[in-house]
């Protein structure tokens, strides 16, 4: 597989070195938590004694992405929003949102990440336009009450060359209630007036961008079910996370997650889940 580079530009440059400060490694996972999509559902078994710190969880491992608005209060006022729905917002306010979460962290690093994902973030990029089109809808009288994300599969040469997917290739945003038939096992559909909360299962190709956008800003590469190897045979989600976890020169990916300390041990020990969870999965429905 070709190396996971990034784009030669200052803003990029910027965002790879903060991953030789000293200050920022030792707090990625909360860097990571100011701009991550989906939220994630687990009892994490927090870390005691004087040993090195680890990341360990209990039980099931679920990841839920919801509605692009937040729910109303008990005023009738919109709540504060969170994971993907502060996309939904300026850059500058989205600045704010996100600094307001760890108010004790460097607001420069925050800005530097923030620069990244407006211009490079496909999926960023998708919760932008969404935002456009309903300020339209607003500003035409209408409400924009139907707006909806379909987040796609990314396939085809996508899936055996390993290229960054582009917007189009991982969404599109369309008028519906959510009870529209839509094709593929990876989609999923976010409503605007919805309350409900969408998981996000362990195959989607989506599930590290959504999850990890601190060491995946440009929204990939995924595993999905068609890639392949060279000879032609199958590309297991073991043998993806496995490759995703060597050390190789000349890869902006891997440089970055070697040195993103509990962030790494985080990825590391979510892959594992994702890679099990998905055998047991294939156990249940094909037997032994």
């Amino acid at each position: 597989m070709d190396p996971y580079v990034f784009p030669d530009s200052p803003e990029m440059q910027a965002f790879k070195d903060l991953f030789r400060q000293r200050n920022f490694i030792e707090h990625t996972r909360q860097y990571n938590a100011q701009f991550n999509f989906t939220s994630i559902g687990t009892n994490e078994v927090k870390h005691s004694g004087s040993g090195p710190k680890t990341y360990c969880i209990q039980g099931q491992l679920t990841h839920n992405i919801g509605p692009l608005q937040p729910s109303l209060n008990r005023s009738g006022n919109l709540r504060q929003p969170s994971f993907a729905q502060i996309y939904m917002h300026t850059s500058e306010e989205q600045l704010q949102h996100r600094r307001n979460m760890f108010p004790a962290f460097s607001s420069r690093y925050t800005a530097t990440i923030q620069r990244v994902m407006d211009l490079h973030n496909p999926l960023a990029r998708t919760y932008a336009t969404a935002k456009e089109r309903l300020r339209r809808a607003e500003a035409d009288g209408t409400s924009g009450g139907n707006l909806q994300i379909v987040l796609k599969a990314v396939g085809g040469a996508q899936a055996r060359t390993h290229n960054l997917p582009t917007v189009a290739q991982l969404a599109v945003i369309m008028e519906g209630d959510g009870s529209e038939p839509t094709e593929g096992r990876h989609v999923v559909l976010q409503s605007l007036n919805s309350n409900r909360f969408t998981a996000i299962r362990e195959t989607n190709p989506l599930h590290d961008a959504l999850q990890f956008p601190l060491l995946f800003p440009m929204g990939g590469p995924g595993w999905e079910y068609t890639m392949t190897k060279t000879d032609g045979k199958s590309l297991s989600l073991r043998a993806f996370f496995n490759y995703w976890l060597q050390e190789r020169d000349g890869d902006d990916f891997s440089d970055m997650l070697h040195r993103s300390s509990m962030l790494f041990k985080m990825y590391t020990t979510v892959g594992f889940v994702r890679v099990e969870t998905n055998r047991l999965r294939y156990i249940s429905q094909n037997g032994d």
